[in-house]
């Protein structure tokens, strides 16, 4: 996990307008422009929920916008807040839950700051009022020592890197920026396989399976399967962008379990 933090001065704190309803055109103030950002979670990642950060970057500059001018958006996404799109019970692996992130911000280069990741209480609580506190509080147990996983794309001064992904809002107009999955991989792995009383043999082991989760990025109109459910014409007819430094990248939220010896 890499930390960062940043005091922002006269930065603006939004959440957005998400919905699994139809979409429609947003109206736009003077100056402004939107962006359409659809986020998903396959079905390696729906028991946590996700949280992307962007910010203006400064005019002319090669880092974020601190000043007067600066503009700044956070979204959090829950599983409950999604739609199941594809997949279905026939086809787990295939299953996506998603939802779109339409947004107005000043016109300007924006930089997508960072991504993160966290345990989700959701369907945690039992049948009981007593299943309910319990679990509730075995989950806050549970949550309060995951780690919060995080990949910041900016330098802790504010600077871009080569590889910080970027994107316009354009004055007027809601621009598609495509599709943000967080997905998982998994690989076979062997542990030693303990008798009763935890001891191992030095010979016998079981294959497990471990995962490590990472972001996906798909540029408009790759995913149709995913955007018709939802959004239908709206959205298969807004102009198109393609996130820079996203494309063909895997970026990893959380990886592999370091191996036990054997």
């Amino acid at each position: 996990m890499r930390a960062f933090s940043m005091a922002l001065a006269f930065a603006v704190f939004l959440t957005g307008c998400q919905t699994t309803k139809p979409l429609g055109p947003q109206a736009l103030q003077n100056g402004y422009g939107g962006g359409l950002l659809q986020l998903c979670f396959s079905h390696f990642s729906v028991n946590r929920y996700i949280t992307i950060t962007l910010q203006k970057i400064a005019a002319n500059a090669r880092m974020l916008d601190y000043g007067p001018a600066a503009f700044r958006l956070e979204k959090t996404l829950r599983l409950h807040e999604t739609r199941d799109v594809s997949g279905g019970a026939f086809f787990p692996k295939d299953r996506r839950h998603c939802a779109f992130w339409q947004f107005e911000a000043p016109a300007g280069e924006y930089a997508i700051v960072k991504v993160g990741e966290r345990l989700s209480t959701a369907g945690s609580s039992g049948g009981s009022l007593l299943g309910a506190v319990l679990g509730a509080a075995i989950a806050a147990a549970i949550i309060a020592s995951a780690k919060n996983d995080e990949v910041v794309f900016v330098r802790a001064d504010g600077s871009l890197k080569n590889d910080t992904p970027t994107f316009a809002i354009r004055p007027g107009e809601t621009t598609h920026l495509g599709t943000i999955m967080y997905d998982g991989e998994q690989e076979p792995r062997e542990q030693p396989r303990l008798d009763n009383h935890g001891y191992w043999d030095g010979l016998n082991t079981d294959t497990v399976k471990v995962t490590r989760l990472i972001l996906a990025y798909f540029p408009a109109g790759s995913v149709p399967d995913t955007t018709k459910a939802i959004a239908g014409k709206y959205e298969a007819n807004l102009p198109r962008q393609t996130i820079s430094h996203l494309t063909g990248r895997t970026v990893i939220i959380e990886d592999f379990p370091e191996a036990a010896p054997l």
